[in-house]
């Protein structure tokens, strides 16, 4: 457990040194804060503190956006995951504003953190920006946007956005892509299609 311990604090001690926010995030989701020395370190904060320790000096609101939205799923209480939540999502909304929404990483991440927070209609907004700014050249973008329609009972046209990934882009891996398309064809009763997609 010594050498994790080490491991750990030298993450923390890298990340110290890149990014202030870090940080800041790193306190916050520990109990007690910082340990003071080694010794002190409770061995069960290695998730938050490993997930703390990759923030990017790039964009350090996004970062703290996608830590602080992994960090909530790990709270206690609904109050503080609500908070937690809450922050995940301004800290992403001003990474937003700071890349003028052309960073497709900081869209996918807004997209994604408010398709989980069940605000289906910003999440569907954030998708469809995401695959204009890319052209649709990435299947993550489209998988993305046709599970937001599935959340929202929209399986029709969820079904035409895999259909329309599987006719823009013949290079991918079509697996996923036709799984997704059954899976819709399931969800609106259509068995014998879905067999055959």
């Amino acid at each position: 457990m010594q050498t994790l311990q080490v491991f750990f604090y030298l993450l923390i001690a890298e990340a110290v040194e890149s990014c202030k926010v870090t940080l800041d995030i790193i306190e916050s989701s520990l109990p007690d804060g910082l340990p003071e020395n080694l010794d002190d370190q409770n061995p069960n904060c290695g998730l938050p503190l490993l997930l703390a320790s990759k923030i990017h000096v790039e964009n350090p609101n996004s970062s703290k956006g996608v830590s602080l939205s992994a960090f909530s799923r790990w709270e206690v209480t609904e109050c503080k995951r609500v908070d937690r939540q809450h922050e995940a999502l301004e800290g992403l909304e001003t990474a937003g504003r700071l890349t003028r929404m052309v960073d497709s990483r900081v869209l996918y991440d807004l997209s994604l953190e408010n398709a989980e927070q069940r605000k289906l209609d910003a999440a569907f907004g954030y998708a469809k920006r995401l695959l204009y700014l890319e052209g649709g050249s990435h299947v993550k973008g489209w998988m993305l946007l046709a599970r937001i329609l599935s959340a929202q009972k929209r399986f029709g046209d969820g079904e035409s956005i895999i259909d329309v990934a599987l006719y823009q882009n013949e290079n991918w891996d079509h697996g996923e892509l036709l799984r997704t398309k059954a899976k819709f064809q399931l969800a609106q009763g259509e068995v014998k299609r879905a067999i055959q997609t």
